[in-house]
C-alpha cells in the first residue's frame, strides 16, 4: 500500500515536488507575445473538422443521422462524436482574444498543450505579482484557458493558483453569464474588447477574494477532531457501509491527508502550522500527488485531467469551501 512520504524525502509516487501537475503533458511557451506564437510553441497549430458517421453491418453500411465525428486535421484521429448542430471552435479562435490582455502586460503566456490526443487543449497565462500567505508562503496566480474537441465542454476560462513550495494547484472556472467563460460552439465568436475587460475585471476580483480567503484561513487553527470532521465533510472520509477492504483503503487515505495537513510540504512552517490553510493544502497535496491514478501510457493525461479539470479539481474546490466554513465556526 502506498503511504505518504514525509517532507524529508520530497518524493511522492515516483515524482518530485516542483513538477507542476500540467506541465508534464504540455510545452513551455514563455516568450510568446501572441496566441499564435503560443499555439505554435505548444504544438496546437492544427485544426479540427467534422465528418459523417457510418455504421457498418454485414453486407453494407448506413449513415448515422444526427451525429458527426470530430477529426483532428493533422493526425486524422477521431477526437469525439457530436451532434449535427455542433460547430468546432478552432484553437486559434479559442485563444486569440487573450492577446489583448498579453499586449497590455497584464499577463504573459507560460505553457500550453493538449490531452487525450487533442480532446482537450489548454493555454496558461501568468498574472503579475504573487500572493503571499503569512508573508512567506508564495502562491502564483494564473489564467487558464481550456477547450474540448470531443463535445465534453465549451471554452472555459479559469483562475488557477500554484503554491510554489509544493506546486499544489487550485482551479476555479470563472462564471460570466452571457460573456465568454463558457462559450457555446456556435461558429465565429467575435470576441470584443469589453469581453476582455470582463476577464481582467473578474481576475482582479477573484485574486482579491482569494487573498482574503487565504488570510482568513491562515489566521485560524484546527484541532485534530475538527480536521477529521473536515476530511469527512469533503467526501474523503470512511464509508461505514463499504466493505472492510474498501474501508481500510479509506482509513489510509484519511491518515495520509491528516499527515499532510500537519507536516506536508510547507505546512510545518511558522505561521502556517496547524492552520486551516495547512489543512486545505494537505488535501490539495494529496489529490495532486498521492491519489490513485490510471497506469500505462495514459496515466499522466488521466492525472492532469483529474487534478486540473476533473474529479480531483472538484475535491479541492470542496476542500476550499469547507475549510472556510470550518475556520469560521
Amino acid at each position: 500500500m502506498n503511504t505518504v512520504n514525509t517532507p524529508q524525502t520530497q518524493k511522492v509516487i515516483g515524482r518530485y515536488f516542483g513538477k507542476r501537475p500540467w506541465f508534464k503533458s504540455g510545452y513551455d511557451v514563455k516568450g510568446a507575445l501572441t496566441a499564435r506564437e503560443a499555439i505554435d510553441a505548444a504544438r496546437l497549430n492544427w485544426d479540427v473538422e467534422l465528418a459523417p458517421l457510418h455504421a457498418d453491418y454485414a453486407g453494407g453500411s448506413v449513415g448515422v443521422v444526427g451525429h458527426r465525428a470530430v477529426i483532428r486535421g493533422d493526425t486524422r484521429g477521431v477526437l469525439g462524436i457530436v451532434g449535427d448542430k455542433y460547430k468546432p471552435l478552432q484553437n486559434r479562435d479559442a485563444f486569440t482574444f487573450m492577446d489583448a490582455i498579453i499586449g497590455t502586460k497584464d499577463a504573459v503566456y507560460t505553457a500550453g498543450g493538449a490531452m487525450g490526443g487533442g480532446r482537450r487543449v489548454w493555454l496558461l497565462a501568468r498574472l503579475p505579482g504573487d500572493i503571499r500567505v503569512a508573508g512567506t508562503d508564495v502562491v502564483e496566480p494564473y489564467i487558464l484557458l481550456s477547450n474540448s474537441h470531443d463535445g465534453s465542454s465549451t471554452l472555459q476560462i479559469s483562475m488557477a493558483t500554484i503554491r510554489v513550495v509544493c506546486a499544489n494547484t487550485l482551479t476555479q472556472v470563472l462564471q460570466m453569464p452571457g460573456r465568454i467563460a463558457r462559450l457555446r460552439h456556435v461558429g465565429e465568436i467575435g470576441l470584443k474588447i469589453q469581453a476582455v475587460r470582463d476577464v481582467l475585471g473578474m481576475a482582479i476580483n477573484w485574486r482579491s477574494q482569494f487573498e482574503t480567503q487565504t488570510s482568513f484561513l491562515v489566521s485560524r487553527q484546527f484541532t485534530e477532531q475538527r480536521l477529521a470532521q473536515f476530511i469527512t465533510n469533503i467526501g474523503m472520509g470512511v464509508d461505514v457501509q463499504a466493505d472492510e477492504s474498501v474501508q481500510e483503503r479509506q482509513r489510509q487515505r484519511v491518515e495520509d491527508i491528516r499527515v499532510l495537513a500537519i507536516q506536508g510540504r510547507g505546512n510545518a512552517e511558522a505561521g502556517i502550522k496547524g492552520t486551516w490553510w495547512a489543512a486545505l493544502n494537505g488535501v490539495t497535496e494529496y489529490v495532486d500527488y498521492h491519489r490513485s491514478r490510471g497506469r500505462g501510457d495514459n496515466a499522466e493525461d488521466s492525472r492532469i485531467r483529474s487534478t486540473v479539470f476533473g474529479s480531483g479539481a472538484a475535491i479541492k474546490q470542496r476542500a476550499l469551501t469547507a475549510a472556510l466554513q470550518f475556520a469560521g465556526n
